[in-house]
């Protein structure tokens, strides 16, 4: 599809909430030019900033939730995720390791009093030296935040779901790529002229991404028209990692991580809504139990949980997310650096086990019911082909049919949707029913896939 044919798709209206919108389409010379004087400017409330959470997040409702409440220092991990927490004389590595799910991973911490003791003289000598931001950051890659061994070119395909620790990647929105900022909602206060929008253009530190690398690559390139795959091979984190050299930076550190959780769960939301339309499933609290995004600040020698959870109407529109922040510590002692190394082995579990492997369940089952509905819906022609008439291309026009009924689907899905919410309460807070509702997929990006799908088999 061009770009020109992405600009009058669902997808680029359902971006226009206000007077601001994505540019990304193909745009008239004027408009470019516009858009290079307004891209000079940095965010009127750029994250940090004081303003930054009234004016950019609110609106979105995006909120975190208050800080003093009952004091947090006990909340352990095992409790939160609800697991059983390893015996003291079994090693985490090889504990984890043993989880259906889990026999390919490593990245498990393993902390033991000396390894504890050296963590701790790290961060007391980076305090006292006054170190920067990049020393923090580096001490934390070396000794705890693990990552995989890369494998580019894998041949035996375990379909096993694996992560990938990407550091300093750009997660701005790509709306015609289906990946997209969390939509303004509500009333809201009218925008100035020279008002210069959050584009939620974020780089975290780290993000700890859902990789397809251990899947045959002629499934996955099915799941392109319901989610956006980063670099053809990872999507949708589970895991973001800000740091910071001491507590100047808190607030900055703050707004960045509820910035990349608020996207990341936003795009799960949508994947989510997809699924549920094409097989006609209410939203419940089953569907949104494991839709979270957990967050890691690192400042200084002070370490903080944070964790984003949607907030879902009872007729499945987006209301936000909340931001809370569930632990915290410091690197002063074996007890509380064990307990960070617990709290990001957990997270680990969880985003492979729960998080990983219900994304690749949901993307399936939406290729799948779309396949099959477009399939079972198909008229076959009745027209007899003459000894001198030249046979069509039965597999292109076949594809073609699968195009116009992957599309009339969507229509029937919005009536029945309208007819659905009939039943449910008024939502007058919301924004209007036609920026809350997402179109199933790309019908051509759909049937692309099939194709390049068929390609990659027939080799």
């Amino acid at each position: 599809m061009s770009p020109s044919e992405m600009e009058h798709t669902p997808q680029h209206q359902y971006l226009q909430h206000d007077d601001t919108f994505d540019r990304s389409t193909t745009a008239s010379q004027d408009d470019m030019q516009e858009d290079q004087a307004e891209d000079a400017v940095a965010p009127t409330f750029p994250m940090g900033s004081s303003a930054f959470e009234g004016r950019e997040l609110l609106p979105r409702r995006i909120l975190f939730l208050p800080s003093d409440g009952p004091a947090r220092a006990y909340v352990q991990p095992f409790v939160h995720f609800g697991t059983t927490e390893p015996p003291n004389a079994t090693s985490r590595q090889s504990f984890y390791r043993k989880v259906t799910g889990l026999r390919e991973t490593e990245i498990w911490l393993d902390i033991d009093r000396e390894k504890a003791a050296r963590i701790r003289r790290e961060y007391k000598a980076m305090e006292s030296w006054g170190l920067k931001e990049g020393d923090h950051e580096h001490t934390a890659v070396e000794l705890i935040l693990k990552r995989e061994w890369r494998w580019p070119e894998r041949e035996t395909k375990t379909e096993e779901v694996t992560n990938e620790r990407v550091t300093k990647i750009g997660i701005k929105p790509i709306p015609s790529l289906r990946w997209k900022a969390p939509p303004l909602i509500g009333k809201h206060e009218p925008r100035k002229s020279n008002y210069k929008p959050f584009e939620f253009d974020v780089f975290p530190d780290a993000l700890y991404w859902i990789s397809l690398n251990n899947f045959d690559p002629g499934r996955t390139v099915l799941f392109e028209p319901f989610v956006h795959i980063f670099n053809q091979r990872i999507l949708l984190p589970y895991l973001t990692v800000e740091h910071k050299c001491d507590g100047t930076e808190s607030r900055n550190a703050k707004h960045q991580i509820a910035a990349s959780a608020a996207m990341i769960l936003y795009n799960r939301f949508l994947v989510k809504g997809i699924l549920l339309d094409l097989t006609g499933a209410p939203w419940s609290t089953v569907n949104t139990s494991n839709l979270r995004h957990y967050g890691l600040i690192m400042m200084g020698s002070k370490w903080s949980i944070w964790l984003a959870r949607p907030r879902i109407t009872r007729s499945g529109k987006w209301s936000g997310c909340t931001v809370d922040c569930i632990d915290e510590g410091t690197m002063s002692s074996y007890t509380v650096i064990q307990k960070l190394g617990d709290w990001l082995n957990e997270i680990h579990r969880w985003g492979l086990t729960t998080w990983g492997t219900e994304v690749i369940q949901d993307l399936e089952t939406c290729v799948a019911t779309a396949s099959s509905r477009a399939l079972e819906e198909l008229e076959v022609s009745g027209n007899e082909f003459g000894a001198d008439e030249e046979e069509p291309d039965v597999e292109e026009e076949n594809l073609n049919a699968e195009v116009e009924l992957y599309t009339d689907t969507g229509s029937r899905r919005r009536r029945s949707k309208r007819a659905r919410s009939q039943t449910w309460e008024t939502e007058a807070d919301l924004a209007d029913e036609d920026a809350d509702q997402e179109e199933l997929g790309d019908a051509s990006g759909f049937v692309s896939g099939l194709r390049r799908s068929k390609r990659l088999r027939s080799h």
